[in-house]
Order: structure tokens, then C-alpha cells, then sequence
């Protein structure tokens, strides 16, 4: 099956439900020493979107990576999946690798944890992102960077 062309790019909304994806079928050219296909992460990282919230007031997390043309994000807030739709941009590279954004927006009330990874099929890496912990500091929310995992 042909590469999309260069430059092309999609939208979706994904979810624990969702049969929608933006992987596609095209072969990536990009691969690390061993020829296997690499997702390689980049800024700004979780650690980078430190802020403050106005309790109850919504904030937004972003994760972007480059790598497969399978390339995904899971969200997981205290552990566990994040339940709603997450949005995420994907955009084929010339090289047929592709490069991919997510962005979660939420609301808190407690202390909160998130955590964004990214996955490939065609790769054996798990990378995690980072996490961060919500912490609740009356009448704001502090969101803190928590170290990052590798």
C-alpha cells in the first residue's frame, strides 16, 4: 500500500472505546541501531507544563512524539485510562515516519495524577512520558511534574 503523501494530516478522537485511530498501514523509514523502528519523544515534555489552576478550572496537557506511522498516546489519570475522548493530531513526515499530538483537558477537584505514553505496534518500546500530581492548594490547583520515567 502507498505512503500518504507528505504533509497530509489527521484528526481523531481517541478513546478506551474508540474504533477510530490515526494509525496507518505505510512503513516507516526511521529506525535506531538494532533496524528497529524508533517513537522518539519531544517538547514541551509534561515536566515543562508546570501552572497553577483555579480549583475546578480546566487546564490542558499536551504530549507529542515523533515515530511509526502507528504511533499513539495512552492518557491514564490516578492509574487508570482516561474514559473520555482524547484529541490527536497526526501529520505524515517526507520520511514516512509520522508525528503525532495529544492534548488532555480536564477539570480537578482532588489531588490527581496523569501520566501520557506512547506506543507503537511496530516497535517493542514503551515509552513513558511523565507524570504529573495535581495537588490541591486552596482556591488553586498546582500541578507538579513528577520525575520523569525511563
Amino acid at each position: 500500500m502507498p505512503s500518504p503523501p507528505p504533509g497530509s494530516s489527521s484528526l481523531s478522537c481517541l478513546g478506551p472505546d474508540s474504533s477510530s485511530s490515526p494509525r496507518s498501514p505505510w512503513l516507516a523509514s526511521g529506525s535506531g541501531p538494532d533496524g528497529r523502528l524508533r517513537v522518539t519523544l519531544l517538547p514541551p515534555f509534561l515536566s515543562d507544563q508546570a501552572q497553577h489552576v483555579p480549583a475546578l478550572g480546566t487546564f490542558h496537557l499536551f504530549c507529542q512524539a515523533t515515530g511509526p506511522a502507528d504511533a499513539h498516546f495512552v492518557w491514564e489519570k490516578n492509574g487508570r485510562e482516561v474514559e473520555t475522548c482524547v484529541p490527536v493530531q497526526t501529520h505524515a513526515l517526507p520520511d514516512g515516519r509520522a508525528h503525532v499530538l495529544s492534548w488532555l483537558r480536564d477539570a480537578i477537584r482532588e489531588s490527581t495524577e496523569y501520566r501520557c505514553s506512547v506506543h507503537s505496534y511496530r516497535t517493542v518500546d514503551l515509552l513513558p512520558v511523565a507524570m504529573w500530581r495535581a495537588e490541591k492548594t486552596f482556591p488553586m490547583l498546582l500541578l507538579v511534574a513528577a520525575e520523569r520515567d525511563s
